[in-house]
């Protein structure tokens, strides 16, 4: 293995164990004090993304994990992870945002806390380009129609609907 190789390994080692631990205190910890948790989680998780000029695949599986895991998603503060990713959303990738996209389909019918909710519809309509966003949104306002939290895909096409009409008027 060539020395470069061998950095590499090492590097993406200590990244995976410290996902691990992110993880680990994700799921320890209590319905009192979860939502805290999750942000001190989210915050470093955003520290470390910052030394990154790409996104790092690992911290996207990350992610994408926290999306799919019951134990994660079910409890609250799980929102906290989409302000961090948007703000780092410039790094993805158009396979990576595809890949968020997905899981949040997959796993919306499960979720069952608003605040999250609304900032994964919030998050589409931000970060996605318009089409993309508009058609995701629609597919998550279909889901909803049998949950019994509905309205932040609907809210979340609002703000991509606003968001439109502000850049079309500037251009006036």
């Amino acid at each position: 293995m060539l020395f470069h190789e061998q950095v590499y390994q090492f590097f993406r080692e200590i990244i995976i164990e410290k996902l691990d631990k992110y993880k680990q205190m994700l799921l320890s910890c209590s319905v009192n004090n979860c939502e805290l948790i999750y942000e001190q989680v989210a915050d470093c998780y955003e520290n470390d993304l910052i030394e990154f000029g790409d996104y790092p695949e690992e911290y996207l599986q990350f992610f994408l994990d926290l999306l799919g895991e019951p134990e994660i998603y079910n409890k609250q503060g799980l929102w906290a992870f989409f302000l961090v990713v948007g703000t780092e959303s410039h790094k993805l990738t158009y396979e990576a945002k595809a890949a968020i996209a997905r899981a949040l389909v997959a796993n919306y019918p499960q979720y069952e806390d608003s605040t999250l909710c609304l900032s994964a519809c919030d998050f589409i309509a931000r970060y996605y380009d318009y089409c993309e966003s508009e058609k995701i949104l629609r597919t998550l306002d279909d889901i909803e129609h049998g949950k019994s939290l509905k309205g932040f895909a609907k809210d979340g096409l609002h703000t991509l609907y606003n968001g439109l009409s502000r850049i079309d008027s500037s251009k006036i």
